[in-house]
């Protein structure tokens, strides 16, 4: 990605907003819990916010932000400090950062601000290490080719591709997973063969690359009163649906275009008219899709302009309001963020006690940079085993347990690869991405607890499994965990091959805590079908808190016992 970008041409905004709420206002204290009355009813004096994580930018502004102080980078590394520099007042999670003299595709979205002079990112950063000035942005921009800019200008962001064979130019903000909503008001001053420009939500805004999902606008070919609606969950397998603008609208007028991506359906609407609705080849359920505008050439063109005045996002965190019979109160259910299942299994021999977990996992009771290997050489990028694993972790920021974050590592057989970050604390999981034929670990895939292969083994994936296969969840300090159901059952073949089941709690950050029974037991006996046990009224679990499961076999015989849980986390 090519040129630097001036400080008068960038597309950023204030740090102030008028609306609620504030997209870039955070809570940085601690909040009050969830109170309930005698009946379970929830007791509730405030505002109900049902547009978490929405944005709205509107292009006021005309320059990238120079942030005060000096601020180092380092290649490689997600750790930015400063000297002079007020992070925490200039800065939030709704921002990029990047060195001054690096150029405008080095922008990397920040992920926690630890205090004014220091900071981590999503991912390592890209650009050149050294200390310089820093700018921040509200978007993820990018150019490149002759002629390519991006500039803001009379309240519109501008975006051309140049004239080059292989120009483009792009700027996009990271998104969510449905349902959520795109919007912006745009026009495009002359289309032209061999240009696509590309606006709505993608998992990927890389020029040359197809998404995984998607549900776009293209804009292809000189015809300015046709574009095309493609929705997609996977690169190669997508639909499309070729449309005439309505009422005689071309794509040089300035439209209001809205792309809605619900669980059953994708709807593009022009000027509040449906034009396109997909209900077959849609982005799934927990598919993030950032949102934003591209445009890329295929060959020398002549000069092209997009411009947009709004480009708004809302990620929808539903309310259900359902009325009954007369002198009934109207009820109201808050349907809290997805937040997945855990899965365990145990081998067994014995009636001794046991944790439900594939593989042992010794906790890190301090961050560290950390180090992973295989037992065999087919886990290796070209081998036929394992390629890739995403460790998912919490990182320690004194009595607080923050994340979680993630790092890809690439597999090099039995010789260890070291991780990037170096603030790697306690380990939610790790979990197979890319194989080769074998689609599973070749070997024992090990976690060590420092770097080169050395220390201890924090966790592993066993040979043949694509995770760790452990009931085991890390919630945040700050967030709670609402556990819906719990489902066992054993491979136990006569009745008295059963178990017991049961979860527990113990806060990671303080030494020496007893571990603390949170759910009821559960039993089932041998050569029972799997058995779930539903809890309407959750279990609420508040971090900074490890869960984990525990079984009890009926007998020494050997089987295999399952234990999972359901549950929902919001903040």
């Amino acid at each position: 990605m090519g040129n630097q970008i001036s400080q008068q041409s960038a597309v950023e905004s204030d740090t102030q907003s008028d609306y609620f709420p504030n997209p870039n206002s955070y809570d940085t204290g601690d909040t009050n819990p969830n109170k309930q009355d005698s009946d379970g009813n929830l007791i509730c004096r405030s505002a109900i916010v049902s547009d978490e994580g929405s944005f709205r930018h509107t292009f006021e502004s005309t320059a990238i932000i120079a942030i005060t102080g000096t601020v180092t980078f380092t290649n490689g590394e997600t750790l930015v400090t400063g000297s002079g520099t007020a992070f925490l007042s200039e800065l939030n999670l709704d921002m990029y950062l990047r060195k001054t003299t690096d150029g405008v595709q080095y922008f990397a979205k920040i992920a926690k601000i630890v205090s004014d002079e220091e900071l981590y990112l999503v991912d390592p950063y890209e650009g050149t290490s050294g200390s310089d000035g820093g700018t921040r942005s509200l978007f993820r921009i990018g150019y490149s080719g002759t002629g390519a800019s991006i500039s803001v200008t009379g309240g519109e962001v501008l975006l051309s591709p140049g004239t080059s064979a292989t120009g483009y130019s792009v700027a996009y903000r990271d998104g969510d997973y449905l349902p959520i909503r795109c919007y912006g008001d745009l026009d495009i001053s002359q289309r032209v063969a061999n240009q696509v420009s590309k606006f709505g939500l993608m998992s990927e805004f890389t020029p040359g690359t197809a998404p995984e999902g998607q549900a776009v606008v293209i804009f292809d070919g000189a015809n300015n009163t046709r574009a095309i609606f493609r929705t997609s969950k996977q690169a190669t397998i997508y639909q499309d649906t070729a449309f005439t603008l309505p009422k005689g609208f071309t794509t040089a007028q300035h439209l209001d275009w809205e792309i809605k991506v619900l669980a059953s359906e994708c709807v593009l609407t022009i000027e509040g008219r449906i034009v396109a609705k997909h209900t077959d080849k849609i982005p799934g359920p927990y598919q993030v899709l950032n949102y934003g505008v591209i445009m890329e050439n295929s060959a020398v063109v002549t000069s092209t302009t997009l411009s947009m005045t709004v480009l708004a996002f809302h990620n929808h965190d539903v309310v259900q309001i359902g009325n009954s019979d007369v002198g009934t109160p109207i009820k109201a259910e808050i349907i809290r963020k997805p937040g997945g299942f855990v899965f365990g299994q145990k081998n067994t021999a014995s009636t001794s006690t046991t944790l439900v977990y594939s593989t042992a996992y010794t906790a890190p009771t301090s961050n560290a940079q950390r180090s992973i290997k295989s037992a065999s050489a087919n886990d290796a990028a070209a081998g036929t085993g394992a390629r890739t694993v995403r460790i998912t972790y919490l990182s320690f920021s004194g009595t607080d347990l923050v994340g979680p974050f993630t790092e890809i590592v690439t597999l090099n057989g039995t010789t260890a690869v070291n991780t990037i970050n170096t603030d790697i604390g306690v380990i939610e999981k790790l979990e197979v991405l890319t194989a080769g034929s074998t689609q599973a670990a070749a070997g024992v895939i090990t976690l060590y607890s420092t770097t080169g292969g050395g220390g201890s083994a924090v966790w592993s994936i066993a040979a043949g499994a694509t995770d760790t296969e452990s009931c085991h969840h890390y919630v945040a300090s700050g967030k709670t965990c609402f556990i819906k159901s719990i489902s066992f059952c054993t491979s136990g073949t006569v009745a008295g091959n059963g178990a017991i089941f049961w979860l527990t709690r113990q806060e990671p950050t303080i030494t020496d805590t007893c571990e603390r029974r949170i759910s009821d037991i559960l039993s089932v006996p041998g050569i029972t079908p799997q058995t779930t046990t539903p809890y309407p009224a959750e279990i609420d679990v508040e971090g900074p808190v490890l869960i984990r499961g525990w079984c009890k076999p009926a007998s020494g015989a050997s089987y295999v016992n399952y234990l999972s849980f359901n549950y929902n986390e919001e903040q």
